[in-house]
């Protein structure tokens, strides 16, 4: 065992420890309670406890446990003491009317963190059947090493510690989350081989980076807690295939100790969805309501036979001495035979639902609101919101208050108040009619204007194309871009005031909780921090177009191409980096080629000949951009770049260095397109190759991406680079020059700069709106240029004065128009008599 200070603990050591535990224990301590931290005092007096045959109950720190010792009253805790981070045992016996049964071993909830006094009794030959078994499936050996990713409180997480300790292999001890860094650190560093997580640990994993970072000694991934989205179940099987690990589907209940099915890893693409097949020692069949078996490819309630189902539940101190019930669970779950002893989930007979791997019982959050008082309160939910509802509103208050306790995220409930509750034909409450209630005021507070951290959410929304998000996804984990970038940076400053260092990793429950502690600004004579790439974006745009204006005034395109490496190396390296490049790609043409093909089917109107060279993004190739699509050799030029960062990025073995080694990878990058820029510069034939095609202008790209991931002594390399790239290019007295030298050494040397808040404001504006300013510049220029030009001479300002206003109206209507679409498609409406309390 491997403790995250460093100890190592022999599996003698860890005997021995468990041994001197159990010898301390007084003889009247016949129910031991231990608080589940991942660390080794947890384990030791785990297995202490089970070695002297005293029952325990595993349980976490959080405030619900509270509900549950009370309840129970054990002899003794064994708790951490935060204060003095020293561990200690407070005994405190009381009389028991009948002792625990002899067989008990273990008690564990199975509702989450609903505070239900609900326990699941098990005993040590269920523990011991179902910790072989699933060493069995798995096919672990005493060289295998897990990695605490689960809290021991949880049956799922327990049982890793449980079939490692039976093979004889090892544990390494850790309470990091899997997102951070220190715990990829942990999966390296001692050549953890089995890494098992609940679908939110893999959608955190999957965004941090850290599925496409896995150690080489990693062989076994297993996933249970819930169904994972399919298209994250195959990505992550198509990247552990590289390295040869293997991905388990599991099914279980803590009510069968921990598992009851697993899908082997070669029928995961045969039988995407599926929870597979029992598990060895085991047998699954389904019935329907009247207790018959149903045929093959009929629904029917998932029961289960096998040595490690509970013994049965507790729900008060006497049931404790209980025997042990039959050895078979209906399971609650229906589920379909979709081959011969493999089976798939369609739907839940009970009333519970899996949030954040956690199992919460939505009668026990009823029942716990009625004993607060809120009579006419009544609760439904699924997987991803939980409808508490009343018919007054003193009943919703109390409800609130009741819940608020409990560790389950805020976000996770929506209250709603009804003028009556919805009955059925037959008179019982109708939760399905609530669950839709609560899902619709849900959508109604994300689109409507709303708070400042709600125009935060609305634009996190519109990240997702219109998707549900969660409150754990982040601008990064959204794959927002640069454009995007400016409008949140903006409204997360307007939300807290100032805008966090490294707000774009932070979580939009992060940014809540934030918002309700930093009190915004809202006088326009204050200052405001703009963040140096804001600026540079502003400057580059106004640039371009009094280059295509008035002429002489190069630059702008390459600055933005710069900026473009820079962006997408903050916010697409993580997508990137998990092997979804043609994603983000894909996201890239929806939001800005989509828009040019549309202008070129309007110039195609106009002319009615565009050359193939243009349709085929070729043209730079060529030097041949003119005729009204000259201004576009940048789009061309920008695809190119990002098609080949993409296509990179995509080969495994690329991905794995940039991903152990991003500031390495970031030079290569960077010297490469050097090359190519020097190379191409001497093989072009084109008079305007030598400026405009992407052998040129990929060394501003990959610069851009190099100088996001390097520290400042390669910055400042990467700026003379950029110096010396355009001074070779365009002379010393060119315009050019003196933009790039601008550009990149605020960049690279200034994090943010100080402007009055109008002024501010108003950069804010054209930086957000610079690629709408950009795509139709093209209509003013052919106005002033070709209509007015002939007959009044110069209109170079009213062409710059109408392509900003033009872009700007782009940029504030066109993302309303797709809102206004996503309302009329989903309909989204709240019935009558009905209102939403935040």
């Amino acid at each position: 065992m491997v403790c995250e200070d460093g100890r190592s603990i022999s599996f003698d050591q860890l005997a021995g420890l468990a041994d001197d535990f159990a010898a301390a224990l007084p003889d009247e301590i016949l129910l031991l309670a231990v608080e589940a931290r991942n660390r080794v005092e947890a384990v030791v007096a785990y297995l202490g406890a089970l070695r002297s045959g005293t029952p325990v109950i595993m349980h976490h720190e959080a405030a619900a446990a509270g509900h549950i010792l009370d309840h129970y009253r054990p002899d003794a805790r064994y708790l951490l003491d935060e204060a003095s981070g020293a561990w200690r045992l407070e005994a405190t016996p009381a009389a028991w009317e009948l002792e625990p049964h002899p067989d008990l071993a273990l008690l564990l909830s199975t509702s989450g963190s609903t505070g239900s006094p609900k326990l699941v009794r098990l005993s040590a030959n269920a523990l011991d059947a179902n910790a072989r078994s699933i060493a069995a499936y798995l096919g672990l050996t005493a060289a295998d090493r897990a990695v605490t990713s689960l809290p021991l409180s949880y049956s799922y997480g327990l049982s890793v510690v449980n079939s490692h300790l039976t093979v004889g292999g090892s544990i390494v001890l850790t309470e990091a989350s899997v997102a951070d860094a220190t715990f990829r650190d942990m999966l390296h560093t001692h050549g953890v081989t089995g890494l098992a997580g609940v679908p939110h640990s893999y959608e955190l994993m999957d965004r941090a980076g850290l599925l496409a970072d896995l150690p080489v000694s990693l062989t076994t991934l297993t996933q249970a807690g819930g169904r994972m989205a399919p298209d994250l179940v195959a990505r992550i099987a198509g990247q552990v295939r590289d390295s040869e690990a293997r991905l388990f589907i599991m099914y279980g209940q803590t009510e069968a100790t921990a598992r009851i099915a697993y899908l082997p890893p070669e029928q995961l693409t045969l039988h995407p969805g599926a929870i597979g097949r029992a598990i060895p020692g085991g047998e699954l069949w389904l019935e329907n309501g009247q207790g018959a078996r149903v045929a093959a490819g009929e629904p029917g309630e998932l029961v289960y036979r096998g040595p490690n189902v509970m013994m049965g539940y507790a729900t008060a101190r006497r049931d404790m001495a209980d025997p042990p019930g039959p050895d078979v669970l209906r399971t609650g779950d229906l589920a379909i035979e979709i081959e011969p002893g493999l089976f798939r989930i369609v739907g839940r007979k009970s009333r519970f639902v899996k949030a954040y791997g956690l199992r919460v019982g939505l009668d026990d959050l009823e029942e716990r609101c009625r004993a607060a008082g809120a009579a006419t309160c009544c609760v439904a939910g699924d997987d991803a919101l939980v409808v508490v509802a009343a018919a007054a509103t003193a009943d919703l208050d109390k409800a609130r208050q009741a819940l608020g306790g409990l560790d389950l995220p805020a976000t996770l409930f929506e209250f709603v108040e009804f003028a009556a509750l919805p009955r059925t034909q037959r008179g019982k409450i109708d939760y399905a009619a609530v669950l839709r209630a609560g899902h619709a005021a849900r959508e109604r507070l994300l689109l409507a204007d709303g708070s400042a951290i709600e125009r935060v959410a609305r634009l996190y929304r519109g990240l997702a194309h219109g998707m549900p998000i969660a409150e754990t996804d982040s601008f990064e984990s959204l794959g927002g871009d640069s454009l995007s970038y400016v409008q949140c940076s903006i409204a997360i400053e307007d939300a807290l005031g100032a805008l966090p260092e490294g707000w774009e990793t932070l979580s939009l429950a992060q940014l809540r909780a934030r918002a309700q502690t930093d009190a915004p600004r809202h006088a326009h004579w204050h200052l405001i921090w703009l963040e140096s790439d804001i600026i540079v974006r502003c400057l580059a745009i106004m640039l371009i177009l009094f280059q295509h204006a008035l002429g002489g005034m190069q630059g702008g395109a390459d600055v933005l191409m710069m900026l473009a490496g820079f962006t997408w190396a903050r916010f697409q390296r993580t997508r990137l980096l998990a092997g979804r490049s043609g994603a983000v790609f894909l996201d890239f043409a929806r939001r800005y080629l989509l828009i040019y093909l549309a202008i070129m089917l309007v110039v195609f109107a106009h002319d009615r000949h565009i050359l193939w060279r243009h349709q085929l993004f070729v043209s730079t190739f060529h030097g041949d951009w003119g005729g009204i699509l000259n201004p576009y050799w940048f789009i061309e030029s920008l695809t190119w770049c990002v098609a080949v960062t993409c296509i990179l990025l995509a080969i495994p073995a690329v991905r794995r260095f940039a991903t152990l080694r991003p500031t390495g990878f970031g030079m290569a990058f960077a010297g490469a397109a050097l090359m190519i820029h020097l190379i191409g510069g001497r093989v072009g034939d084109a008079a305007g190759h030598a400026f405009r095609s992407p052998d040129q202008t990929l060394v501003y790209f990959a610069t851009g991406w190099a100088i996001a991931q390097a520290g400042r002594p390669l910055r400042l390399a990467l700026f003379l680079m950029l110096a010396t790239v355009s001074t070779l290019a365009w002379g010393w007295n060119d315009a050019h020059v003196a933009a790039m030298l601008v550009a990149a050494g605020l960049i690279v040397f200034v994090r943010r700069i100080p402007l009055p808040d109008i002024a501010g404001r108003m950069m804010i504006m054209i930086a957000a709106a610079s690629f709408y300013i950009y795509i139709f510049n093209i209509f003013p220029m052919y106005v002033t240029d070709t209509v007015l030009h002939a007959k009044f001479g110069e209109f170079w300002v009213a062409q710059i004065i109408a392509s900003l206003a033009l872009g700007i109206g782009a940029y504030l209507i066109l993302p309303r128009a797709r809102m206004v679409h996503d309302l009329i498609r989903k309909r989204v409406t709240l019935p009558y008599g009905l209102t939403s309390h935040i």
